[in-house]
């Protein structure tokens, strides 16, 4: 068994790596509650495709990590002749597995998972993973969180958080893979063109898309209260979107979006705000640096993608390498040039090598 220097280990997830239920009545007037987000592939396109307003509901908790999507065909009449090869894909199930067999850790006692609403302020969720390492923790305990993508900004939220500093001696580490501290342009393809959610879903969005485009504007509606996706685009300093005429802007510009998500704006911004706080050493970072990643967008009048600018940087194909190491010591930045990309990070055998060195 490997060495063990630690006495719990915490996972968390990045966006769209906890089930999601919503709470209402259902048509017999009866109190009900069921999943809009979860490891059944077919529950995902359901609600993406046929009700996705239901992002837009206050009735929303998390459930647990997602450790695999299953049950992967196309739902009968909605994608005929249309298949996946495969029923079953990998989100965070084979990193537990390695956990529990590398540490001989059990779920739920030294193994923990933070499910989080992932829609939500970010600061918001750290202040619920400081409750629940309350909750779930000693200050005789020694804690590593493992954190994924925008899992690590709930992170690093939480050891700024002023109300949590007494954590603080029992979080030994936070190790990071692919966390993007500066953000991520895709962000902005997102919320301006078509969703990048997952390479399992957004080829079936955008064919059901050009079906139904009226669904898809619900769904492009209720991704615009996101606040966690705002809060993924790079920080106000940097100027990733050119226009026509010549002029640039950064993804948070005021000048780029509806008065309406202006709010969401004012919220990515006083995120970074706090990251840039301080740099501490007990975080580390894990990350790709030989996948292509975009990085800017020409947008046309409408503030719309129309094409990505080149060259493109090095990353994961989701988060830059810059970004995935800023704000982060020198010497606890690890690099992989294995083309590992951003969603099979938490999967990878070269991850797991590093990790258990770091643990």
């Amino acid at each position: 068994m490997a060495r063990k220097d630690f006495s719990k280990i915490v996972i968390v997830p990045g966006i769209l790596g906890s089930e999601l239920w919503v709470n209402g009545v259902n048509a017999f007037g009866i109190q009900s509650r069921r999943p809009i987000w979860s490891e059944d592939f077919q529950t995902i396109l359901r609600t993406l495709a046929l009700e996705p307003h239901v992002f837009s509901s206050t009735n929303v908790e998390p459930g647990k990590v997602l450790r695999y999507f299953r049950n992967i065909h196309p739902i009968p009449g909605l994608l005929p002749g249309r298949f996946i090869p495969g029923n079953r894909r990998p989100f965070y199930g084979r990193l537990f597995e390695w956990l529990t067999s590398t540490y001989g850790l059990q779920e739920g006692d030294d193994l923990l998972e933070f499910a989080y609403d992932w829609r939500q302020d970010n600061r918001n969720s750290a202040k619920r993973l400081g409750e629940f390492l309350n909750r779930q923790t000693t200050e005789n305990d020694r804690v590593v969180l493992i954190a994924h993508s925008m899992g690590g900004l709930v992170c690093r939220a939480l050891l700024l958080d002023n109300d949590f500093t007494h954590l603080e001696p029992r979080i030994t580490k936070l190790i990071q893979l692919g966390t993007p501290a500066l953000g991520s342009a895709k962000a902005y393809y997102t919320l301006k063109n078509h969703p990048r959610l997952h390479y399992l879903i957004d080829a079936l969005l955008k064919y059901w898309q050009s079906l139904h485009p009226s669904l898809y504007h619900d769904l492009y509606t209720s991704l615009q209260e996101f606040c966690s996706l705002f809060q993924l685009l790079p920080p106000a300093y940097q100027q990733i979107t050119f226009d026509l005429y010549g002029w640039q802007y950064s993804a948070l510009d005021g000048e780029l979006w509806q008065p309406t998500v202006h709010q969401q704006l004012n919220q990515a911004n006083a995120l970074h705000d706090l990251l840039l706080r301080s740099i501490s050493d007990k975080i580390f970072a894990l990350y790709s640096t030989d996948v292509d990643t975009e990085r800017a967008y020409l947008i046309n009048d409408r503030k719309q993608v129309q094409a990505v600018c080149s060259p493109r940087v090095r990353g994961d194909g989701t988060v830059s390498a810059a970004s995935a190491a800023a704000a982060t010591p020198v010497s606890n930045r690890f690099a992989f040039n294995h083309r590992i990309k951003h969603d099979h990070l938490p999967s990878s055998q070269r991850v797991w090598d590093r990790l258990r060195v770091l643990l």
